[in-house]
């Protein structure tokens, strides 16, 4: 039944509450409706219609006033029993007196029992349940109404061989105090969380609320559609019940017992039927969504009136018109009960929590009372045209009909709308704000004081030298005069003679003696520099001294001249990293061809790619053709591909989407990946042709995903296997994000980002209006294979969920470790297989011939990472093996094997760490704490002159190597890290720059 276990107690209560109310209506329904077609002609209906309207609004009136000085608990007591005794005294009125304006009052005041009724049932489902959890039980907890109304009705002809027409009401009296009963248990139950404490601190969804008058409400759009959406299916309700009972006037005399007779058996076999759809209502809504559910009530009836009208132009209102009429009437009530209502019911979800319960009494109160008016207006006006018969009374309600199908669809698009901007306004109460790194490198420069100016500006420059140096003549004005001092110095210092024209156009009379002198000094050293001639130049190039050809290679890099090329040519070989760093950006700002191949091969050295990335971007397309060419030579570095397309991605222009797009399906899992989330960040959007195989790369995913759940539920109790577990959740992690990249690639980015934000976050609402924004706009196939992802479900109950798609093994732990081993490389994780081989060094006696047979072959795998664990934990399982199997190989030939060796005894004497291991202590530092064990080996990978220093005493701020930053793990072990390269790296993405500005690193210039 699609039930959760934490939600089957309140599921089962409210069932029997349904089930009470279902007798409740079903006898006081048929009584009423009998004992009025026998004393009252069928013109009277519409005035009853309008009389139950106004009294309907007056109750909504009256308790509106009474509910705001009760709790919820108390409202709902009140309104039962008010229904209770008027019922009750009805009852006993109709059966002593037998007078006709009481039967008028009897059968008007029906709507008000309805009314009563489904405000209470709704109000405590919509407290109970949210959005998800609504579309699976809505069309569910009503089945108890279906089935005790089908009882009831199917047991009429059987009791009124014994009772009156009018002693049914007696047991609608008795039903309902067993209603009252059940609504007591429900709110006791449930106490906590149907009280209001609970909603207090909700947010509201629309800015302008707290509005809570209806008539102001309803001027929005939202509100409005809702109300339209209430209202019409009450006229179409009533119209139907109008045409259904004049025909059976028409059709059975003025017998009550006998009409009472004919609605027990009609009315018990669409009980039936509405059983029937209940019972595939919830899967219905939870898989199609709502469009489908609201707009199948106007649909089925506009069909069948269709039918019914066709059929009465050509042969009159007689014989199957009925028939038609009749099948109306069935379907109006079973499908506007087991698909529309539960689908109306959640478009409350989205109203703030601690509004949405007054929002629907006024719904309840007042569109639906104006409904009832304005069909009993529309019946009395048609009634005074002679000319109208039932028939043209059919062809009237099919315009109507088309107009609610119009309404519906777009109710359908303003619930979307309102999903969104909840999700929206939920994204903008965040504190964080997502910049670009150009946005957070002006903003550090521009906000930085004296004393952190000359770090703050080290990092930008490093990071991004040409964009740091642009920005330096932006910040001048706004700059303190000591930081305005520093500038200077940096343009000095940088050779910077374009700014020959910004330092000439200063306002020297707005400033101190001391900083006119300055800007006086820096234009004429700067004008000097600009011509400074080709010799002089050169022999600053052939210095000794790096500082002076760094102060060339700034000066070539502004220079237009032809010549420049030749002596930048002779400095490609430079052994300074920061000159030949220089020289690579500066032949970037020349853009001549001829130094082309210098830029695009320094792309394949870490030292230096970051600075031949901005050399590309600065020369644009013209170098592409060249950067493809390195792509297309880098097959066996997956790394220089990697950071091809990172480039592409911030490249303008047609030729790098292409270039991307041409990667979307490249064979190598981590490049095609990375190109999938260059153009996500670029806002592409798939065309036709690319969704398919996008939608196979989801499921690949998505299996992959519960291949990781299924290796966490096998893990789960043992010990032995925590880092392992680790690893796979930041794994799984990592999947999650590439799921929401490639629907980003199909779907609107800025709600993809959304619900990416809050599927799985802590606040129950900002979760379900995310799941239900995607519900809505994912398509079927990738829904069903997307939302169990993220459910709130035990990881087993997520895993059945896929039995029959993507089945998972149940094994033990060992066998886990030996299958996560055994994963494809191109799909598993490096880290995940590293923490799986690290548990094999430990296992007990009786495991080890398996365990030491895969470590012996991963010695030689070419990744180090793995085959530094696999003989490290060798060694511990089985020295004489591990001998054994490095004295075969060393026998080979296998050089490899023997700085391995060398590694593992220096290892053991503890003199030498494991890349694993400096994994560990790298991410034990304020810098790396947040970053993933993959990309730390990344960096490790490119970078491996990193050093790990043991001694805590080293006197590190006497280290006048400015090249290196010196970072602390927690354990106070001193690693040395190539500071451009951290700069570099940590630059990568915002949070990290951020971390990067705050920290303190010591280096030699701090």
């Amino acid at each position: 039944m699609n039930i959760r276990p934490e939600e089957s107690k309140a599921v089962y209560l409210l069932i029997a509450f349904s089930f009470f109310t279902g007798l409740t209506l079903s006898f006081y329904f048929t009584a009423s409706n009998a004992i009025f077609l026998r004393h009252f002609k069928p013109s009277m209906i519409p005035v009853s219609f309008i009389v139950s309207g106004v009294l309907i609004y007056l109750a909504w009136l009256a308790f509106s006033k009474i509910d705001r000085r009760l709790s919820f608990s108390n409202q709902v007591l009140v309104k039962m029993v008010f229904v209770f005794i008027t019922v009750l005294a009805i009852s006993i009125g109709v059966y002593v007196l037998n007078n006709s304006w009481l039967i008028f009052i009897m059968y008007t005041w029906v709507r008000i029992v309805v009314y009563m009724t489904l405000v209470t049932f709704w109000g405590i489902a919509g407290k109970l349940f949210n959005i998800r959890q609504g579309k699976r039980i809505f069309g569910l907890i009503g089945i108890g109404e279906v089935i005790s109304v089908m009882i009831g009705y199917f047991s009429i002809p059987l009791i009124l061989n014994f009772l009156k027409a009018s002693e049914l009401l007696f047991l609608s009296s008795a039903t309902l105090l067993l209603c009252f009963i059940m609504a007591q248990i429900i709110l006791r139950t449930f106490k906590d969380q149907l009280s209001e404490s609970n909603t207090l601190n909700q947010k509201t969804i629309i800015k302008k609320v707290p509005e809570t008058s209806y008539w102001k409400l309803v001027k929005e759009p939202y509100f409005m559609l809702i109300s339209l959406m209430a209202l019409l299916p009450i006229f179409g309700y009533l119209f139907v019940d109008f045409l259904f009972l004049s025909q059976t006037k028409i059709e059975f005399a003025n017998n009550p017992e006998t009409i009472a007779g004919f609605f027990g058996i009609f009315l018990g076999f669409v009980a039936f039927i509405e059983l029937v759809f209940k019972l595939i209502s919830g899967r219905f809504l939870d898989k199609y969504g709502l469009k489908p559910s609201m707009i199948s009530l106007p649909v089925i009836l506009l069909a069948s009136i269709f039918i019914a009208a066709t059929f009465g132009s050509l042969y009159g209102a007689v014989g199957l018109f009925f028939a038609f009429i009749s099948m109306a009437r069935l379907f109006e009530r079973s499908v506007r009960s087991a698909f529309y209502e539960p689908a109306f019911q959640l478009l409350y979800q989205p109203v703030p929590v601690n509004q949405r319960l007054i929002f629907q009494n006024q719904i309840e109160g007042i569109p639906k009372a104006l409904g009832t008016v304005i069909t009993g207006v529309v019946i009395l006006l048609f009634s005074t045209i002679h000319s109208f018969n039932l028939i043209h009374y059919n062809w009237f309600f099919i315009l109507v009909l088309s107009f609610w199908i119009w309404i519906a669809v777009k109710m359908y698009e303003a619930y979307r709308n309102m999903l969104k901007s909840k999700l929206h306004e939920l994204k903008s109460d965040k504190t964080s704000i997502h910049r670009s790194l150009n946005e957070i490198v002006n903003q550090k420069l521009k906000s930085a004081s004296e004393e952190d100016f000359e770090r703050i500006f080290k990092i930008c420059e490093i990071a991004n030298p040409v964009f740091t140096e642009e920005i330096l003549e932006l910040m001048f004005d706004e700059a303190p005069e000591a930081v305005k001092l520093m500038i200077l110095n940096k343009l000095l210092d940088r050779q910077m003679v374009n700014s020959v024209r910004f330092v000439k156009g200063l306002n020297t009379d707005l400033y101190s003696e001391e900083l006119k002198l300055r800007i006086r000094t820096t234009l004429e050293y700067l004008q000097y520099a600009e011509n400074m001639s080709f010799d002089e130049i050169a022999q600053l190039c052939k210095s000794t001294e790096p500082f002076e050809r760094l102060k060339a290679v700034y000066l070539l890099g502004s220079s237009g001249k032809y010549s420049t090329i030749k002596l930048l040519h002779g400095l490609t070989k430079d052994s300074s990293l920061e000159v030949k760093r220089a020289v690579i950006i500066a032949s970037g700002k020349v853009k001549r061809y001829e130094l082309w191949p210098f830029i695009t091969e320094n792309l394949s050295i870490p030292h230096y790619a970051g600075a031949a990335l901005l050399a590309v971007q600065r020369i644009g397309e013209p170098i592409l053709s060249e950067v493809e060419h390195l792509f297309d030579k880098s097959s066996g570095n997956v790394l220089v591909q990697i950071r091809i397309l990172k480039l592409y991605e911030t490249l303008e222009g047609g030729k790098a989407i292409k270039f991307l797009r041409d990667k979307m399906f490249f064979p190598n899992k981590d490049v095609r990946n990375q190109a999938l989330v260059s153009l996500s960040n670029r806002n592409y959007q798939a065309v036709a042709s690319e969704i398919q195989p996008l939608k196979t790369i989801i499921e690949e995913t998505v299996e992959y995903i519960l291949w990781l759940l299924a290796s966490l539920q096998d893990l789960h109790d043992f010990e032995e296997s925590f880092e392992l577990k680790m690893a796979l959740l930041a794994e799984m992690e990592g999947q999650k994000e590439h799921l929401f990249f490639l629907l980003s690639l199909i779907y609107d980015i800025t709600t993809i980002n959304h619900i990416r934000e809050h599927i799985e976050s802590k606040d129950a609402n900002a979760k379900v209006y995310a799941l239900e924004i995607g519900d809505m706009m994912i398509s079927d196939d990738i829904k069903e294979i997307f939302f169990p992802i993220f459910e709130d479900l035990p990881i087993q109950e997520r895993l059945n969920r896929f039995t029959f798609t993507f089945p998972q093994e149940k094994l033990n732990p060992k066998e886990r470790i030996y299958d996560i081993l055994n994963k494809e490389y191109l799909l598993t994780n490096r880290y995940s297989k590293t923490c799986a081989l690290k548990i094999l060094g430990i296992l007990k006696k009786e495991d080890n011939l398996q365990a030491e047979r895969v470590l012996a072959a991963n010695l030689v795998h070419n990744d180090r990472l793995l085959s530094e664990v696999a003989a490290t934990s060798l060694h511990h399982l089985n020295l004489t093996y591990y001998e054994q199997i490095m004295s075969s190989l060393k026998k080979r030939g296998n050089k490899e094997i023997v700085g391995l060796e060398k590694l593992i005894n220096l290892h053991g004497q503890k003199k030498e760490f494991l890349m694993f291991e400096k994994v560990g202590l790298l991410k034990d530092t304020d810098l790396f704490t947040t970053v993933s064990e993959i990309d730390i080996i990344r960096f490790l990978t490119m970078f491996p002159e990193i050093e790990i220093k043991k001694s805590i005493n080293r006197n590190i701020e006497n280290i006048q190597d400015s090249q290196i930053a010196y970072l602390k793990s927690a354990d106070g072990i001193i690693i040395e890290v190539p500071i451009f390269a951290l700069y570099e790296f940590m630059m990568s993405t915002n949070e990290l720059a951020e971390k990067l500005f705050i920290s303190n690193i010591v280096n030699a210039t701090n």
